[in-house]
């Protein structure tokens, strides 16, 4: 017979364990925005930076904090923000005209009930 990995573990045992475990500590950060709209943010207590806005969750305007030690943080850059849409791409490469005679093409094959190989 196989043991399973875990198999013996129960409910009451994770129990235990989370006597054991404290939990990290946390700061609490209110943030308000231009709309009135008010928000608290739980951040670790070790976090190096607290930012000085937050994306408001209700209206998404910007929202401030009056939080003591709050630095301004450069937005991330998004991976592909700047990149072309695959539609972008296909045009630099075919007209419209060799796009509808392509699929013009294909939809014959389909319709022929023919395999259409990519």
């Amino acid at each position: 017979m196989t043991a399973i990995a875990g198999a013996g573990l129960t409910r009451s045992s994770y129990s235990r364990l989370d006597d054991l475990v404290e939990p990290a500590e946390t700061l609490t950060v209110t943030y308000g925005c231009p709309a009135g709209h008010s928000f608290e943010i739980r951040l670790s207590a070790e976090a190096d930076v607290v930012p000085a806005t937050w994306e408001c969750r209700r209206c998404g305007a910007a929202a401030s904090t009056q939080h003591r030690g709050a630095l301004e943080v450069p937005a991330p850059r998004r991976a592909g923000a700047a990149s072309k849409t695959p539609w972008q791409q296909l045009r630099e490469r075919r007209t419209i005209a060799e796009l509808e005679a392509l699929l013009e093409e294909r939809l014959g094959l389909l319709r022929a009930g023919r395999r259409v190989a990519a």
